[in-house]
Order: structure tokens, then sequence, then C-alpha cells
């Protein structure tokens, strides 16, 4: 299969072509990654912190108006104090509890002859904690809307007078939330403590356990998501990935929790890929057609040359047949030399040729006087098988003649 000079250079040559395009391929795809990834933290990043701050202006703002009703609160009729602050902070009710279990209120409710302000978790944090705080969002009873408590304590003398609470509609803030969605199939969400989902675009979700998303969201997971040490973690949500960036949210303990679409995040990246393999395929086709017509070109001299020496070797070779000298290259040199080559052959051959002539023209004189002296020869014996018989004539003469003298 790779006999042929031709196919050898034309794969070598692909080969080394494909490997350079791999080679650089990779360093541009290993490149290209490592920005994206860090393009992608950054974005992801910039979404959360964006978002959170937005969350925590809205918390900062609604703070800083329960914590300013305090000293107004302090008077004898705190419902004038109540009132602005629900209008002015959009509440949809404010109130005051007292240790003595009474509650006053913005709205003119009267609470149930069993209502005690002191055992509700609001009053009990707040005093706890001695800070204004922000509840967990629950159902509002009378308007079956999600709200939140704003509460903080008020002194006066050194001692507790009150907690002064506020309850808010989420419903803005949650639709906020919702409006995160960095990629179309991305979301945001908020939770509270690392357990428990606030806002998700999946309104059944709202107050269920946050691991109802996936089992890796544990609250020391999102503690550990929370910090500064990690930027994102990729995480499975409805079998796809997806990476997690968590948010926390300063004046509470809610998070903001932002999960981009893995796949999605990556398109572009998967999208250089391709290009870079399509690219590769291209070309790699093209330099294969427009290198082998080079190499049959350029060879071509070559096989001439092939060509000539096999019909040399066949016995028939025509020592007067010439290759084309095109060019300064191997071929050319090559079959220059092959016309030299076959220049002297035939020098030779013409010499061998003219020498066996010449051969052949003394071996007929020498046949021609060989058989000239074999006459002759043949001659002389008959002459001398004469002059014996004429001897032998005379000598049985002498001998009769010698008898009869006796």
């Amino acid at each position: 299969m790779f006999s042929s000079l031709r196919k050898r250079i034309l794969i070598i040559t692909l080969a080394i072509i494909a490997l350079a395009l791999v080679i650089n391929a990779t360093v541009s795809y290993l490149t290209v990654k490592s920005h994206d990834q860090q393009q992608v933290a950054e974005q992801l990043g910039s979404v959360a912190t964006g978002n959170a701050m937005a969350i925590e202006e809205w918390i900062a703002a609604r703070t800083s108006m329960v914590e300013a009703a305090r000293e107004p609160a302090k008077g004898d009729d705190p419902v004038p104090a109540l009132v602005q602050l629900a209008k002015s902070g959009g509440f949809l009710s404010t109130y005051l509890g007292k240790p003595d279990g009474s509650l006053t209120t913005s709205d003119g409710w009267v609470p149930p002859d069993d209502y005690d302000p002191r055992q509700r978790g609001w009053y009990l944090t707040a005093t706890e904690q001695n800070k204004t705080i922000v509840s967990m969002p629950y159902v509002d009873a009378n308007s079956g809307r999600m709200v939140v408590t704003f509460a903080t304590p008020v002194e006066r003398g050194g001692r507790l007078y009150g907690v002064i609470g506020g309850d808010v509609v989420i419903d803005k803030l949650v639709a906020q939330v919702n409006s995160i969605q960095p990629t179309p199939s991305s979301f945001a969400f908020l939770s509270s403590g690392g357990e428990t989902l606030i806002a998700h675009p999946n309104a059944d979700l709202t107050l269920k356990p946050l691991t109802r998303l996936s089992d890796q969201l544990t609250p020391s997971a999102i503690a550990q998501l929370g910090s500064a040490k990690t930027n994102w973690q990729r995480i499975t949500i409805d079998g796809a990935d997806k990476r997690l960036s968590v948010t926390p949210i300063a004046g509470s303990d809610w998070e903001l929790g932002v999960a981009l679409d893995d796949k999605e995040a990556t398109a572009g990246l998967r999208a250089i890929l391709k290009s870079s393999l399509i690219t590769l395929v291209i070309i790699i086709g093209v330099t294969a057609l427009l290198l082998g017509l080079w190499l049959k070109r350029t060879l071509a001299g070559l096989e001439r040359a092939r060509d000539a020496l096999e019909d040399i070797a066949s016995g028939e070779g025509d020592l007067t047949r010439r290759l084309p000298e095109q060019g300064r290259d191997e071929v050319a040199q090559i079959a220059a030399a092959f016309n030299r080559f076959v220049g002297k052959m035939e020098a030779v051959m013409v010499t061998i040729r003219q020498s066996s002539e010449s051969v052949r023209l003394a071996a007929t004189e020498i046949s021609t006087g060989g058989q000239d002296l074999s006459r002759r020869t043949e001659n002389a014996a008959s002459s001398l098988q004469q002059t014996s018989a004429s001897m032998e004539e005379i000598t049985s003469t002498v001998e009769h003649t010698a008898e009869s003298s006796r």
C-alpha cells in the first residue's frame, strides 16, 4: 500500500500537517477554555453580586426605616409613627409589641385574646439578638401573600420598651429573583439559612427544603459556596450540570444562588472546537488534493526513469531513449544522470558491436585460410600416396631384378 514514494510523501506530509493543526487546535482550545472559565466565573459573579446588592439595598432601606421609627414609637401614641412607617416603607402592616403583652398596629387590627406578641418569632428573635432582624418568609393569614417581617428592639432608659415589626410583601423581590436568567436554561433562587427556598422559578418549591433542588445543596455546601474562597461549583440539578454561585445577602441570613447551565455556558467553546475540527478536515482534504497533483507532476520524471530502466532490464531496451531534463531539482538530475549512463552504455555497445564485427571478419578469413590449407594438405597427401605406390613398384622391381641376377 505504501510502496509508492509519492504515497509515502503524501501520507507523511498530511500526517505532519494534521499533527501540527491538532496541536495548534489543542493549545487554542485549552487557552480559550481557560479564558472562558474565567469569563464565565466573572459573569456569574457579576450577575450574582449585582442582584445581591439590589436585594441588600432593599433590606437595608427597610431596616433603616424600621430603626428610624424607634424614637417616634416611644411616644404616648405610637400609631402615627407606625402609620408613617407603613406608608414610607411599603409595609403591609406595622406594629409595636410591648413586654406587657400589648400590641399596637398601624391598620387598627385587633388581635385575638390569646395572641401574645412576646411568643411570636419576630419578637423573640429581635430581643434575643438585640438587633434588627429579617424573619423567614411566610404566608400572611389575612392577605394570603408571601411576606417577611422586619423587627427591631426599642429601648428606653436602658430597658426594653418593645419591639417594632413590619410585614412586607416580597412578590416583587421574588419576581426580581425569578427574572435572573443568564441563559435560557439558567435560573436563580433565594434561600434562607442554606436550608429553605424563598424564591425559585418553580413556585411549588417555595418554602421547601433546598435539597429538593439537589442533594448536594446542604447548608455546609451553601456556606462554603458563600465564602470568598469558592467562586462556583458544578452540581447536577434535574439531570443537567449547572455552575452554581452563591452570594450571602448582608443584613439577613439569606443567600442568592445563580445556577448557570454548563452546556449553554460552554456553547461558544464547543463551537470553537467544532469549527477547528471542520477546518482540520478541510485543510487536510485541500492539502491532499493539491499536494497529490504537485507530487504527480514533480515525480513524473522519476516514473519515466523507472519505466526506462525496467525497459532496459527486460533485455529489449532501446539505448537511444532519452529522458527530458526539466528544471534543476533532484528528479532533473536523475534524468540527466540516466541520459549520461545510457549514452555511455550506447557507446560501449557500439564499440562492442564494432569489435565483434572485426572478430567475425578475422574468423571468416581464418576459416577460409584453413579450408585452403586443408585442400593443400589433401593434395599433398594424395601425392604422397602416389609416390609411395611408385616406390613400392620400384622396390618390387628391384627385388625381382635381384632375384633374376642370382
